[in-house]
């Protein structure tokens, strides 16, 4: 049975919307723990002013991280033929971008919103939620980023080159 280019795409494109589909659901779930352990950390601690804010969105980042790289192999991405520990390694440089990438559009967010809330007047529940929907923000943002880098470097297939023919019988 003969397989037309037609009939690859619409299966390769299957595969992909089915991938990614889940890797919307795992991630959606770290990003919520990421989300509520960051609330936790600012609201409920109190660590919003200054160096506090940021700390608090990384520790936050590094608990979702753990959840997504759990999910994500378990769930999303078929086996690399790689080692645990190599898919480890990948996983936390391309999480470490997204950190500083969160941490960075949260911070800017969130240095902006307070400063338009103070031009105007703003209800003080949205004034009290600043942190939050930075967080949300930058959460957001960073996901378009993830996909195609953990699937790229992190839980990438391992190439296995085919035998060189050296020309020698055996």
């Amino acid at each position: 049975m003969k397989v037309s280019t037609q009939q690859m795409i619409k299966a390769r494109g299957a595969i992909f919307v089915h991938e990614f589909s889940r890797f919307i659901q795992c991630s959606g779930i770290a990003a919520g723990l990421n989300i509520v352990a960051g609330y936790v950390f600012y609201a409920a601690f109190g660590f919003r002013e200054d160096w506090r804010y940021p700390v608090s969105i990384a520790f936050a980042f590094l608990i979702g991280m753990l959840a997504s790289f759990y999910l994500n192999r378990i769930y999303t991405f078929s086996r690399s033929n790689r080692s645990l520990a190599h898919e480890i390694h990948a996983f936390i440089f391309v999480s470490m971008i997204g950190l500083g990438v969160t941490a960075l559009i949260a911070t800017l967010f969130r240095n902006y919103l307070l400063s338009v809330f103070a031009e105007f007047s703003v209800p003080r529940e949205l004034r009290n939620n600043v942190e939050l929907m930075s967080h949300v923000a930058a959460v957001a943002v960073v996901s378009l980023y993830s996909y195609p880098a953990h699937k790229m470097i992190s839980f990438r297939q391992k190439v296995i080159a085919p035998p060189v023919a050296t020309g020698i019988d055996d």
